[in-house]
């Protein structure tokens, strides 16, 4: 797990020394590196994500000064700021433990005995042995599930001399943030994609490790891809109580980011994760499709588990071609819509007023074309097992364009 403020005011070397005095909801802000400030001017140099480090030595007791300091490095989206009293401030002054409060950046103390150098050094191997880490956990998981080349014996000695545990049942997770790149534009006055990639790391880290597990992910495109303990006893009140904890997280911290999850099924073995993490493409593809639900498990999938396990795709596409190609052929040369009429009505569960809202048409205009759907199809929409058929034929239509086949394009061409 990257560094923090929060880590960096528990490392055994440092919280004997360090104090928090105000900024307390910054405390999962991620420090990139250090940064020992002596003047004002230089702040228009930070990057970002710096843990900056000032004596004051300009400043002195002038907490107008600080007061703008402090403005100045919430601006440049540091992470959080260290005060070394002692010497040229006696005591960080009440109005600038307000400014960090409010602002929510970290305010720290460190008496002015304590080494400065020692403390920079301390933290910068920290966040070098911290990165090293993460990567590799990252380029770990991308090869267990990507990599033709399963050596798993290698993969698991190298999961476990950075701490994770490969062990017990474990599914994949495939979390999608659709609207990541805009929420960052839209927020880019305190951060950057990169850096809302690294909040949402932490919120999901904190999540399992209140489960007594550190986190192994990796980032592909918008999706946050992560291994998930798993408790079989209490499978599902588990999954729904960590998908629950992470939407309200994201809607609590980053207010306007859309999240959908899929979960792939859970199994003893490391070389079961790949598997895994396909179910978890297809859960996330059912819920993303489903404008309801936020997650969705492999297990309940329903009939798309079933098709998932179809190795031809041919059967499917013929049985759909069977059950809907009179139809799909009549809207072809009428230019009519008969075809989405039935899905809709179907997905409604035959409710005409959720119908005619979700097409926009009249009463009139559904039942007319219901009755039409009929003599077309020369079956009742009344008799059950033809509707059950109607309904596997575009939940195969549904499965097929998840995996990138497109059924209307083959009839076309």
């Amino acid at each position: 797990m990257s560094i923090t403020c929060n880590s960096i005011l528990n490392m055994p070397s440092l919280k004997k020394n360090i104090s928090l005095l105000g900024g307390k909801k910054g405390l999962n802000n991620p420090v990139r590196w250090t940064h020992v400030l002596e003047s004002s001017e230089a702040i228009q140099f930070l990057q970002g994500n710096e843990l900056t480090f000032m004596t004051c030595v300009y400043i002195g007791n002038d907490t107008e000064q600080l007061l703008a300091a402090i403005d100045g490095l919430y601006a440049q989206h540091v992470a959080g700021l260290v005060i070394n009293t002692g010497r040229y401030i006696m005591k960080v002054p009440q109005k600038a433990v307000d400014k960090a409060e409010l602002l929510g950046l970290p305010l720290f103390e460190i008496p002015w005995e304590i080494s400065l150098v020692e403390v920079t050094k301390l933290i910068g191997a920290a966040i070098v042995e911290s990165d090293k880490e993460e990567k590799s956990a990252s380029f770990l998981l991308e090869k267990i599930l990507m990599s033709d080349q399963n050596n798993y014996a290698d993969y698991l000695h190298t999961a476990e001399f950075y701490g994770y545990s490969l062990s017990g049942p474990l599914r994949i997770a495939n979390l999608e943030f659709i609207n990541l790149l805009q929420y960052a534009e839209r927020v880019s006055d305190r951060t950057s994609l990169s850096s809302c990639q690294h909040q949402i790391e932490q919120l999901v880290c904190r999540i399992l490790e209140s489960y007594s597990k550190k986190c192994m992910f990796m980032w592909k495109a918008n999706n946050l891809i992560f291994i998930v303990p798993v408790e079989p006893e209490r499978e599902v009140e588990q999954v729904d109580s960590i998908a629950h904890y992470i939407q309200d997280e994201v809607e609590r911290h980053m207010s306007g980011l859309a999240v959908h999850m899929g979960l792939g099924g859970f199994y003893e073995g490391i070389e079961k994760l790949k598997k895994s993490y396909t179910e978890a493409q297809l859960a996330l593809k059912l819920a993303k499709s489903d404008g309801g639900k936020t997650y969705v498990l492999y297990r309940n999938a329903g009939i798309y588990k079933f098709l998932n396990k179809l190795n031809d795709k041919n059967i499917m596409i013929d049985f759909y071609e069977e059950t809907l190609g009179c139809l799909l052929q009549y809207d072809a040369n009428n230019n009519t819509e008969f075809t989405e009429t039935l899905r809709v009505y179907l997905e409604e569960g035959e409710n005409t007023a959720n119908t005619i809202q979700r097409l926009y048409i009249h009463r009139n205009t559904l039942q007319y074309r219901l009755h039409r759907i009929e003599e077309i199809l020369q079956q009742s929409l009344k008799n059950s097992e033809e509707k059950i058929n109607l309904q596997i034929a575009f939940k195969i239509q549904k499965f097929l364009n998840f995996k990138g086949f497109s059924i209307e394009s083959k009839n076309k061409s």
